[in-house]
């Protein structure tokens, strides 16, 4: 157990939400001091460093729920040119002031081994982030995860402290393999290739995802390399985790980012029934939640985005993630998993699917890695299945894998 979870462990109700402020003033005060003003123009409390929420708040929209807010930023010359954008704002004074006195988050945690172990996977710049706010902010429960930053507990994310398999929190995030033998349930999210690899390129070489970045970045030497490796990790990841749930015979829920940016209410409806289907789990104020969701979904700022005019990525790598989409929309067929959108590609027709025969050579052939894997995390399910023991206690066991670096 961290310091940090022994501390929030040890406070009480009153105490947790002195912590909670305390943490809410001390991210506010690091987000005025590293990334300049930020566009207040909802009036809603506790900010979030953009860099904390890293790349997967959409571009175009701001979502601003309490607790929320998307800012938008300035930054040096160094680090990207960057123009600040005022938002539009589609919501009146009343509206606001509605939802500041009916839309508290609320959050808290659960008691230990209280809530399954439901995993929220992703391929980074996909979604996570953004997901775990919504998914907190319907459920009322902090969300984990498996890498235990400081700075997104300073952000305000309670649940990064915890054990990932302390069953205290609603989803963990994810974006890799290891623990997922501990899963009672896994959430993917889906983004397109393209997209998905851009923000997140963005995002390491430290630039700012709102406004109209230096494009120069992407006329480096490192960029070349880096589209090639991610798009490679993009169809590993999406046939691995859905095939390692349905092979492992575990619950799970594909969303896919595109979805959520067009109705994202319809999307966390379908979260928490996956909830209340899966482990008898419903949210005890779901009704006002929704309504609070809905209401900052209608209401939500727009900003323009540049879309950016010249093509980014070359040839060779078009033509791989194209050729690879193809086995994967078609496992997705074969499998009955809700289908992948064939507007992620870019090609002016469409290329046809493989055949089942051509599937299953691909999957013994070029795909045989990600197969293995899937085989190899299993076993490790299995013994600790066939443990009997939590998964806490099963950590502690020498059947237990290694665990990465966090």
């Amino acid at each position: 157990m961290s310091a940090i979870e022994r501390k929030v462990d040890e406070f009480g109700v009153t105490q947790k939400r002195i912590l909670l402020f305390i943490l809410a003033l001390v991210a506010f005060f690091v987000v005025e001091q590293n990334t300049g003003r930020i566009i207040d123009a909802t009036k809603l409390n506790l900010k979030f460093n953009e860099i904390d929420l890293r790349e997967d708040i959409p571009e175009d929209t701001v979502y601003h729920h309490k607790n929320g807010q998307r800012p938008a930023v300035k930054t040096t010359a160094a680090r990207g040119e960057l123009k600040e954008v005022e938002p539009e704002v589609h919501a009146s004074e009343e509206e606001i002031e509605e939802a500041q006195n009916m839309c508290e988050r609320d959050l808290h945690l659960e008691d230990y081994n209280t809530m399954p172990i439901v995993f929220l996977n992703s391929f980074p710049g996909a979604g996570n982030t953004w997901s775990r706010i919504l998914i907190e902010d319907v459920t009322g429960i902090y969300s984990g995860s498996v890498y235990h930053e400081a700075k997104m507990v300073d952000a305000g994310f309670i649940g990064e402290a915890d054990e990932p398999t302390s069953g205290r929190t609603v989803v963990v995030k994810n974006h890799g393999q290891h623990d997922m033998e501990y899963a009672d349930g896994i959430i993917y999210v889906i983004r397109n290739p393209y997209d998905a690899t851009i923000a997140d390129y963005k995002r390491q070489v430290g630039h700012s995802h709102t406004g109209n970045v230096d494009m120069a970045v992407f006329d480096k030497p490192e960029w070349k390399a880096f589209q090639m490796q991610h798009l490679k990790r993009w169809y590993s990841m999406t046939m691995w985790f859905p095939e390692y749930a349905t092979k492992g015979n575990i619950p799970f829920h594909l969303m896919y980012y595109e979805d959520m940016k067009a109705n994202v209410t319809n999307e966390m409806v379908k979260v928490l029934d996956f909830f209340d289907e899966n482990y008898n789990f419903t949210t005890a104020d779901r009704d006002r939640r929704v309504k609070c969701l809905t209401m900052m979904d209608d209401n939500k700022m727009h900003r323009k985005s540049t879309p950016i005019k010249k093509e980014l990525f070359s040839d060779e790598a078009i033509e791989f993630i194209e050729e690879k989409m193809r086995f994967v929309r078609k496992l997705y067929e074969v499998r009955g998993w809700t289908p992948m959108k064939t507007e992620y590609s870019k090609k002016n027709k469409i290329l046809d699917l493989p055949s089942e025969e051509e599937l299953q050579a691909f999957i013994e052939g070029n795909g045989h890695s990600i197969w293995r894997k899937i085989d190899q995390r299993l076993g490790y399910r299995q013994k600790y299945l066939d443990s009997g023991l939590s998964a806490k206690d099963f950590l502690e066991s020498p059947d237990a894998p290694d665990r990465p670096n966090q």
